[in-house]
């Protein structure tokens, strides 16, 4: 009997009782094994092959996995606003950073669109971007706009956006990234502003210019309207650009409660911003259905303080949100209110300047300079008119007798009362003018003749027979008053003057405490 065995080492183990026969059957026993031994080794590679894909394929995972998740958390905990959105505008996603920015919660954010948020005047320019995005025309864009604060308050920033498409290269979504810039463009758009009120202050322009101009500065910063009231003599001056008339129309009607009620609120609140509910506050009171009307909800309120802490005047901001302003516009408003300062002291400054350099600062009457400028403009109407003129030189009898006898300062308070009591005879069109010690110089314009003048200056001869009281006593102080007429006596002012000195020293000659006209006795 044969017997054959295949060792575990594929050799091949023939018995002693094989027959010769048998060597196809052997041959075709070797050539099996030699093709299983094959087989097994191709199986080696494969298997082989086969682990050190899957060793790739599972790293390759792991590192998807690692960069899916880097980006996730990259997305989640950006310092930007991050976001995918719909070719249609709806958010898909969007990270902590975009809803602190637009003060929305990510449910909020989700359930709407950028195109809601997003301020009128920019979304135009935006969604030409989105269209040249998406036609293939840019392969990104980068732009400022402006979206509206779930508050109500204007947020600016820099939008980036880009396109994602898939292998056929249709596009899926938009990543976008949102970074506030609100600060930045204030703080550019404030300075900007204060330089140009500044400027307004430098070049003397009216004070109304530089007002005007600062309530637009607090419209830009606060996108409210802003009124400035200001306080002179006593009398309120609204300046308000922008608010609806009918509006301030109900302010300029009740101006003094209005702002007295303000400010007494204001000045207790540190920093001085005073917010009232227009519906409900005291203040308010018989304005609030207007307030109403044109969506005003909330006032803020900063009083202007001069340097030595009186009250100048008033910054008001009308609101359309129900809102308190922010820090950064507490202390842009805190900066509005001392631009105020600066400007309405320099405009005082000017006008006190301006005073003092055409008025006497004994009496408050016209200087020379003053009434040089009136006599002129007087004699060329006269003169285009056909009318008369006429100059008064009046010079005080025995003022340095006065002066001697009880004092200067007595001698001060006679000449202010001299000057404030002819004066008070006169017309407004009549200029009463101090040109030296104890000497006054008088214009009357527009006269039908000279009989006019005679009248004015026995007005004033009686007038002054009442005596002066000065320091409790009674002292009578008489004037010497030389007349000159144009166009008979001079046809312009240095021959005018020249005539009417003559007359007042005819007067002084023949007894003084009268007048007399030039050339006649």
């Amino acid at each position: 009997m044969k017997t054959i065995s295949l060792s575990p080492s594929k050799d091949l183990h023939i018995g002693a009782d094989s027959l010769p026969g048998d060597a196809a059957f052997l041959s075709a026993i070797i050539e099996t094994q030699s093709d299983i031994a094959a087989v097994e080794m191709d199986l080696r590679i494969i298997m082989r092959m086969v682990a050190e894909r899957t060793q790739k394929l599972t790293g390759a995972m792991a590192a998807l996995r690692e960069s899916e998740e880097r980006f996730r958390s990259s997305f989640t905990n950006a310092s930007i606003g991050m976001a995918l959105v719909a070719l249609d505008g709806r958010w898909l996603q969007v990270n902590r950073s975009l809803c602190d920015i637009v003060g929305y919660s990510e449910p909020e954010l989700l359930a709407s669109d950028f195109q809601s948020i997003t301020h009128p005047d920019d979304l135009d320019t935006d969604l030409d971007h989105v269209r040249k995005l998406v036609a293939g025309e840019t392969r990104s864009y980068q732009m400022v706009k402006r979206y509206f604060h779930k508050q109500g308050h204007v947020v600016w920033i820099l939008l980036s956006v880009s396109l994602v498409r898939n292998d056929a290269g249709k596009p899926i979504y938009f990543i976008s990234q949102i970074q506030d810039i609100t600060d930045r463009k204030r703080a550019e758009s404030l300075e900007r502003d204060r330089g140009e009120v500044l400027e307004l202050v430098a070049q003397d322009r009216p004070l109304s210019d530089v007002v005007d101009r600062l309530t637009n500065l607090i419209e830009r910063q606060t996108e409210s309207g802003a009124a400035v009231m200001l306080l002179d003599g006593g009398e309120i001056t609204i300046h308000a650009q922008n608010l609806p008339d009918e509006f301030v129309a109900a302010i300029r009607r009740s101006p003094v409660r209005l702002a007295a009620a303000l400010i007494s609120t204001a000045v207790q609140t540190p920093p001085e911003v005073q917010v009232t509910d227009m519906t409900e506050s005291p203040a308010w009171r018989g304005m609030e259905s207007v307030a109403a009307d044109h969506g005003l909800k909330r006032c803020w309120a900063t009083p202007i303080h001069s340097n030595d802490g009186s009250t100048l005047g008033l910054l008001t901001v009308y609101c359309r949100q129900s809102r308190h302003p922010t820090e950064s516009e507490r202390q842009m408003l805190e900066m509005a209110s001392k631009l105020a300062t600066i400007s309405i002291e320099h405009h005082q400054t000017t006008r006190q300047l301006a005073h003092l350099v055409r008025h006497d600062p004994l009496t408050g009457m016209p200087n020379r300079i003053l009434f040089e400028d009136r006599l002129q403009q007087a004699l060329a109407s006269a003169g285009r008119n056909g009318k008369m003129a006429a100059l008064f030189v009046l010079d005080v009898d025995r003022f340095k007798s006065i002066n001697d006898t009880h004092g200067h300062q007595a001698g001060d308070a006679l000449l202010q009362q001299f000057a404030h009591r002819v004066r008070s005879l006169l017309r407004t069109s009549d200029t009463l003018a101090r040109v030296g010690g104890d000497e006054f110089l008088l214009l009357l314009p527009e006269l039908a003749s000279s009989g006019g003048a005679e009248k004015v200056a026995a007005t004033i001869v009686e007038a002054l027979v009442e005596p002066f009281v000065i320091g409790g006593q009674e002292l009578v102080m008489t004037s010497s008053i030389g007349i000159a007429i144009y166009p008979q006596d001079g046809m312009d002012s240095a021959a005018l003057q020249a005539s009417a000195d003559a007359a007042m020293y005819t007067a002084k000659r023949n007894g003084k405490n009268q007048f007399a006209l030039h050339d006649r006795p």
